[in-house]
């Protein structure tokens, strides 16, 4: 089985243009089964994650693109 998947998506919470119900809203457009939003150094994205995955019917993963001076890095998995 073949998932559709974007593991490197940003919202409003760091430099994107769309808020996370949007980009989740626009994945679903886009006919994607799970989409990864990692914006950049935050987590404060992830609280909304579960009710909009649930709204809209896609896998939504929660994680962070960690960037510093010397480089950058996705993490997956919610912090807590």
């Amino acid at each position: 089985m073949w998932l559709a998947c974007d593991l490197h998506a940003h919202t409003v919470h760091s430099d994107g243009s769309l808020g996370v119900a949007e980009l989740a809203a626009a994945s679903v457009r886009a006919r994607l089964d799970v989409l990864a939003v990692t914006d950049h150094n935050t987590v404060s994205h992830h609280t909304s994650l579960p009710a909009l995955a649930s709204r809209y019917g896609v896998t939504l993963i929660a994680g962070q693109e960690v960037t510093t001076d010397r480089g950058h890095a996705n993490a997956f998995g919610d912090v807590g």
